[in-house]
């Protein structure tokens, strides 16, 4: 028999130049890009993406821009960064938010051990989303929140899968949620500021939106706000007009009824994506909350 061919994946050797070791890029290639016709790529699509474990050295000259939004988050390390011929310094916690067109150079200190996440991005979504996060400059703080570090770990894992089919929805939903974050941090309080129980449960609010393939158990809740149990339900419920467990399977629901109608996921994987474990039981709740089974809403999606 003869063998078939071994495909190289989209994502082999993307870049054309050696890579260091332990560095991760993804690159998209355009056939699959093409491949991205839901709502949600149209408006904001993840072009490429990688994490540098070690980026001294990684400088970068692009007098004429990148053509697609990028965004460089240091976690770890200094480093400096030039647009239109104005330098300005890089420290941790800080991501570069440059425009498609926007000239700008960049480098990283060489004598100190650095970490880099970034990815680039296309669509009128990510203009908007990069103009609302870079007010007042291409330089903004954005902090080191693990939890959003997991947030590009999984769009960089999904990627790394885009030969599968709803991969590029996912990693570029991931990543809208990632820069919404960013940009919520820093027109709200900051987890310093906000001095009242409200402003604590805005942020709490948008952290579960963010995360509802996580268990988010109320317990664990009530204790980020450092308030008991059964206080946290009061304030939850008059808050949002429900008691936490409610609001979050419904946000649950509408988050999976949104990746059926818009990606390729299966099922069980969209029940996977909202943090529902048990296929079957997400297909009971999910017909009962709106009175069609979630397969309807693949083969709307298909017609």
């Amino acid at each position: 028999m003869k063998s078939r061919p071994t495909r190289t994946p989209s994502f082999a050797n993307p870049v054309g130049w050696p890579v260091p070791s332990g560095w991760r890029i993804v690159k998209v290639d355009h056939s699959r890009m093409a491949e991205a016709r839901g709502p949600c790529c149209q408006s904001f699509l993840a072009t490429s993406a990688g994490h540098f474990p070690h980026a001294a050295g990684h400088d970068r000259s692009r007098p004429h821009g990148a053509g697609e939004f990028v965004f460089a988050w240091l976690l770890q390390g200094s480093g400096w960064c030039e647009v239109n011929g104005q330098r300005h310094a890089i420290h941790p916690g800080d991501v570069m938010v440059l425009g498609p067109t926007t000239p700008h150079a960049y480098g990283y200190e060489t004598e100190q051990a650095l970490i880099l996440r970034w990815f680039h991005c296309r669509g009128d979504a990510a203009a908007q989303m990069a103009a609302a996060l870079a007010t007042g400059g291409h330089i903004v703080h954005v902090g080191n929140d693990p939890a959003q570090t997991t947030l590009h770990e999984e769009a960089l894992c999904a990627l790394e899968q885009v030969h599968k089919p709803g991969q590029l929805s996912l990693a570029s939903q991931l990543l809208s949620a990632l820069v919404a974050q960013w940009t919520w941090h820093r027109h709200s309080p900051s987890a310093t500021e906000a001095t009242t129980t409200e402003d604590k449960l805005d942020q709490l609010l948008w952290h579960m939106r963010s995360h509802l393939a996580e268990p988010l158990k109320p317990t664990e809740l009530a204790a980020r706000l450092r308030l008991s149990p059964s206080h946290f339900r009061a304030v939850f419920q008059r808050h949002t007009g429900r008691p936490p467990t409610q609001w979050l399977l419904e946000t649950r629901l509408d988050r999976a009824r949104t990746l059926l109608r818009e990606t390729t996921l299966s099922v069980k994987e969209v029940a996977y994506a909202v943090g529902i474990s048990d296929p079957l039981y997400f297909s009971r709740i999910f017909t009962r909350h709106f009175k069609s089974p979630p397969r309807t809403m693949k083969r709307l999606k298909e017609q």
